[in-house]
């Protein structure tokens, strides 16, 4: 039986959910807020959970309450959110929700979709509870996984854990007969996977018969994967570290840019690290790689170091432009009273009625501090030229 946590601050809402959709699979529990899911997630932690909530950025914020260490983390999330905030689904995907239903959904329509769900976790829930064996792909990753239930002829269904997702591969007398993982055909979703060097596995031996999906034979799959890992690791050498955050560049301009690639940058806005760009698209690693290298070549995004020294060096050169200005100002200022004292001087030589015809050294002096402590007053001048 899988155990499914619903969070939602309408009580009503929980009950038709768990009396509409409860069955002997399913054990729904339910939250009211964040503070009561965590402690219920301290006690036990579900297999899955529904986010009942209108408004996404309440949803976000239950999130950042509720998954605060790698094992919880690693808790499939299925938001149901309001159409008025379906614009705002990017965030919740880029927060490694599972998926998301927009309410106001029909109840066949939502069965069907729980059913989708609970079914795929409950599966995995009794698939655990059978004779197999488990561990951490820090030990053993998909190559070494693939070659042991060959050689030992094994068959039964691989499932691979990472951060919040999984893949299963299922075999037959050690031979691949299908692998699964989001929307990717089974070869390619065995080339994403291998690419997962942290997380977990759990393998449950079957006396099953299982079709044959994939064609190629496990010699040629694993030569495609050490293939794979081979150019996946050259374009990686010559990128940041995989989990060195990245950011978007100031200077980047998205207009000019096309939209796929508009689409994939926008990832990267608050900053992320290189590996949760490859989760968080159903591609080819290669070639979401190539994009992450053109990126970086182009200085479209960079790492933190970089985009701080960025940073500061835009500011000292706005801070010495500021002060270039301030300076010409200062100049032009000085120009005008010099002129000013200039044409004084004039009219008093011209002048029957002058007192001296011309500045004495005092009044010379009153210019001059007046000047170098930058407190020239036209004002004032005019009001001494005027005395002369």
């Amino acid at each position: 039986m899988a155990d499914v946590l619903v969070i939602s601050k309408d009580k009503n809402v929980f009950e038709e959910f768990n009396i509409t959709y409860s069955d002997e699979r399913n054990n729904f529990e339910y939250a009211d807020s964040a503070t009561a899911a965590i402690e219920m997630i301290s006690m036990e932690i579900p297999d899955l959970i529904y986010i009942i909530e209108m408004k996404i950025d309440v949803v976000l914020s239950i999130l950042t309450e509720i998954f605060t260490d790698d094992e919880i983390k690693k808790i499939p999330v299925i938001c149901l959110v309001s159409a008025e905030n379906w614009s705002g689904r990017q965030e919740l995907w880029e927060r490694g929700v599972k998926d998301i239903l927009q309410l106001p959904v029909s109840k066949e329509e939502l069965k069907f979709q729980i059913g989708r769900f609970t079914d795929d976790i409950s599966d995995m829930t009794f698939a655990n509870e059978e004779p197999g064996m488990q561990g951490k792909l820090d030990d053993y990753n998909l190559l070494d996984l693939i070659q042991t239930l060959e050689s030992n002829h094994k068959t039964g269904v691989l499932i691979l854990y990472h951060s919040r997702d999984e893949g299963k591969i299922w075999f037959e007398e050690g031979d691949i007969r299908d692998a699964n993982y989001r929307t990717l055909g089974p070869v390619d979703a065995i080339l994403k996977m291998s690419r997962w060097s942290d997380g977990d596995f759990s393998i449950t031996f079957l006396d099953e018969k299982y079709e044959k999906i994939i064609e190629a034979e496990n010699e040629q799959i694993l030569l495609n994967v050490i293939q794979h890992i081979d150019d996946r690791n050259k374009i990686l050498k010559e990128l940041p570290p995989r989990k060195e955050t990245l950011l978007i560049s100031p200077e980047a301009d998205m207009d000019q840019m096309e939209d796929s690639d508009v689409v994939y940058l926008r990832f990267f806005h608050g900053g992320q690290t290189i590996v949760d760009f490859l989760d968080m698209f159903d591609e080819d690693d290669l070639k979401l790689l190539g994009v992450v290298k053109g990126f970086v070549d182009n200085q479209i995004i960079m790492t933190r170091e970089a985009f701080d020294h960025h940073q500061t060096e835009q500011e000292r050169q706005a801070e010495g432009a500021g002060l270039k200005k301030a300076i010409k100002k200062l100049f032009k200022r000085k120009d005008a009273a010099e002129n000013e004292m200039e044409s004084a001087n004039a009219r008093g030589r011209d002048s029957s009625d002058s007192g001296n015809g011309d500045f004495n050294g005092t009044e010379k002096r009153e210019f001059a501090v007046m000047f170098y402590n930058d407190n020239l007053d036209l004002k004032k001048i005019k009001s001494k030229l005027a005395k002369i």
